[in-house]
């Protein structure tokens, strides 16, 4: 499956920081277009410490990982 590929990065061999500000990143955008569970008079700095949306995005980005290069 892998061998048409250089490497395979997975999402939990990227430094956690970096994951968090991915996250951080995808809830900020996805904020105005309120495209996820976050409540209607949550703002978006309550969005971003909301640990059930950011499980909710975690597990969609893992969706579109590994990478292939």
């Amino acid at each position: 499956m892998y061998s048409n590929y250089d490497f395979c990065m997975y999402w939990e061999d990227l430094p956690e920081d970096f994951r968090e500000e991915k996250i951080d990143e995808v809830i900020k955008k996805r904020y105005g277009a309120r495209q996820f569970s976050c409540n209607k008079d949550e703002t978006e700095a309550q969005c971003l410490e909301n640990v059930f949306l950011r499980d909710e995005i975690e597990s969609w980005i893992k969706v579109h990982f590994p990478m292939y290069f």
